[in-house]
């Protein structure tokens, strides 16, 4: 099949097709859409020749082209027209330029997952609420104070009681109920003759009910007019 590609003129239109293939020319005159009287010449050529004369087409001349040759009134010659249109050839159009681009799907996917991962490491990292605001302040080491410790030992609370910084003696200490706690609080009180001080001194790992709960019960004895100053909540990492 030959790689040559022509201009065809038709002259009853006056409009030029460029750069035609050799198997779209040959077609088109088989089908008799071009006349013999037609003209034609490669891309690399200057100078036009009438189909007929042209020596790689007109063996593809039908008789229908012939007959339609003759039927045709006979047009004046005219100068090779001033426009002329580009025959494009484009490819034909396949399944592939409708396969959807996922990159941008993908990237977004990744993005998405990192957020929620960071997002679900922060809430794991936390392990007890923070008191309100309105229980914390400044830590009060007077040694007059009463500490109430809360520890986590072994996935279960221990508390004890003490005075200041000083380590609970062996029968306030090792507490695993809070009402005996309480208890040992409300005799602690009972022989104070001023409103006492009192410090939560809660280990880090403590479920905040916990500790939600002594505070509670501390709030519930300030209602009831029993000689509490006040109280705080300190959060320690002590093992």
């Amino acid at each position: 099949m030959s790689a040559i590609k022509y201009d065809v003129w038709f002259l009853r239109r006056n409009q030029v097709f460029r750069a035609v293939p050799f198997e779209v020319v040959t077609e088109w005159v088989q089908q008799a859409k071009v006349l013999p009287e037609d003209k034609i010449k490669s891309v690399e050529e200057e100078n036009w020749l009438a189909l007929k004369d042209h020596p790689q087409f007109s063996i593809y001349l039908t008789s229908e082209a012939e007959e339609a040759s003759q039927t045709e009134e006979n047009s004046p010659t005219q100068a090779e027209p001033d426009v002329g249109l580009d025959f494009g050839w484009k490819r034909r159009h396949t399944d592939e330029d409708d396969d959807v681009d996922m990159i941008p799907l993908i990237d977004i996917s990744l993005v998405l997952l990192i957020f929620f991962m960071m997002t679900t490491t922060v809430a794991a990292i936390s392990k007890i609420q923070v008191p309100q605001m309105q229980n914390a302040g400044k830590i009060d080491s007077t040694p007059d104070i009463i500490r109430l410790d809360i520890d986590w030992v072994g996935k279960q609370a221990v508390y004890g009681v003490g005075l200041g910084n000083s380590v609970p003696d062996a029968d306030n200490g090792e507490i695993n109920d809070p009402i005996v706690l309480l208890q040992k609080l409300d005799a602690i009180l009972a022989t104070r003759t001023s409103p006492a001080k009192i410090r939560i001194a809660a280990h880090a790992e403590v479920p905040y009910e916990k500790v939600d709960k002594i505070i509670a019960e501390l709030q519930k004895r300030i209602d009831q007019g029993v000689r509490i100053a006040n109280f705080t909540v300190q959060v320690s990492d002590r093992p």
